[in-house]
Parts: structure tokens; C-alpha cells; sequence
């Protein structure tokens, strides 16, 4: 009869031999395994260079910070009512994105609603108080020459990055491994991030195309 200490021997070799093979390829995700476990047994205490001085996980904090930037670029928008329409926007938004990157399948259809919903509200808020499409639109740099190169030229970069975003997006909410490493979320807001950007621009960009 085997004692109580013999009793998941097989699971706990199986385990660290496993925990061996994942680090001879991906230091990163073993370390990460390795310290939910320590978590798990309530071991706290250990050498997490993944932490910041106030014990918050880098990623964590760096997440937060994304976030802040979000929020600060509704000012890009022209009038107060329209900041207001864009953190409405961005509300559904972060709440439909992080759904969609973090739970399986289930969790794009949320990112569909809730975080497309979202991005439509936050980009329509920087057009809402530009009163002046006819003057720009009727101006003889669009009518005579169709879009410029260089406006149609940054248009094709922003929505790269929207379809680079969405697609890293899908990938995300499919892969466990992804999910492993929070630099992929980082990532993702980031890009969709300067696409928000990009796009609160076009506004200040086109009275210099008038002047062409």
C-alpha cells in the first residue's frame, strides 16, 4: 500500500517533466506556470520580475495605462457634448474588446456587438461637430482630382491597422497560448489605439489639404 506521500507522484513527475519541455522553448510561458502554481499553494513571496515597485504586475499596469489614453483621446473630439458621446462609445468598446480577447468564442460575439458598436460611436464623435462638409468636400482639391494621394494614402493605413487589430483580435480569442502573455493584449490595444488617433486627426488634416 503506497503512503500519502507516493499518492500523485506519477502527476507531480509528469508535471515538472512537462513544465521542463515547455522551457526549453518558451522560457516565458513556463515562468508563467511556474508562478501560478507558487500562487495556487499561497507562496507570494518570490522573485516575480514581472512586478513594479507598488506590486503591480507590469502588464497589468501597463493595460491601465492604455486605458488612460483611450480616455484622453475623446478630447480630440470638438465640443464637450461630443467628448461625452465618445466615452459613451468607449465604454462599450473596451468592454466588447476585452470580452472578445479574453473569453472563447462566445466572447466574439460581444466583441461584434458591444466593441463594434462601441468604435462606431467613438470614431463618429470626431466628425459630429465638423459642420463644414460641403465647403470641404466641393473644394476643387476633391472635386477636380478625387481624394488626394496623400489623404487617400493615410486613409489606407488606418484601416490596415483597424483589419490588423481585428484579425490579432480572432487570433487572440482562439489561442490559449496567446492569452498566456499579456505583450499580445498590449499589443492589440495599442493598435487600435492609434487607429483611434489616426482617425481624430483627419479633421485637423483637412483644412491643410484645402490650402493645397
Amino acid at each position: 500500500m503506497s503512503s500519502n506521500n507516493d499518492i500523485n507522484k506519477p502527476n507531480f513527475d509528469r508535471y515538472i517533466e512537462e513544465l521542463y519541455k515547455i522551457n526549453t522553448y518558451d522560457k516565458n510561458r513556463a515562468d508563467l506556470i511556474a508562478q501560478r502554481g507558487l500562487e495556487e499553494l499561497g507562496i507570494t513571496d518570490i522573485d516575480n520580475k514581472s512586478t513594479i515597485f507598488l506590486g503591480i504586475e507590469k502588464g497589468k499596469a501597463i493595460l491601465v495605462g492604455i486605458c488612460i489614453l483611450f480616455i484622453l483621446c475623446g478630447f480630440l473630439s470638438s465640443r464637450i457634448e461630443l467628448i461625452l458621446i465618445y466615452f459613451f462609445g468607449l465604454i462599450f468598446f473596451l468592454a466588447g474588446l476585452f470580452i472578445g480577447l479574453n473569453v472563447p468564442v462566445f466572447g466574439l460575439i460581444f466583441l461584434c456587438t458591444h466593441g463594434g458598436a462601441g468604435l462606431f460611436i467613438i470614431l463618429s464623435s470626431f466628425f459630429g461637430g465638423f459642420e463644414d462638409y460641403d465647403k470641404i468636400f466641393n473644394n476643387p482639391v476633391f472635386t477636380d482630382g478625387g481624394i488626394p494621394k496623400d489623404l487617400k494614402t493615410y486613409l489606407i493605413a488606418i484601416i490596415t491597422i483597424f483589419v490588423i487589430a481585428l484579425i490579432y483580435t480572432l487570433l487572440h480569442n482562439l489561442s490559449p497560448k496567446l492569452k498566456e502573455n499579456k505583450i499580445h493584449m498590449i499589443l492589440i490595444l495599442l493598435l487600435f489605439l492609434v487607429g483611434i488617433i489616426l482617425v481624430g486627426l483627419i479633421p485637423r488634416i483637412f483644412p491643410y489639404i484645402m490650402n493645397f
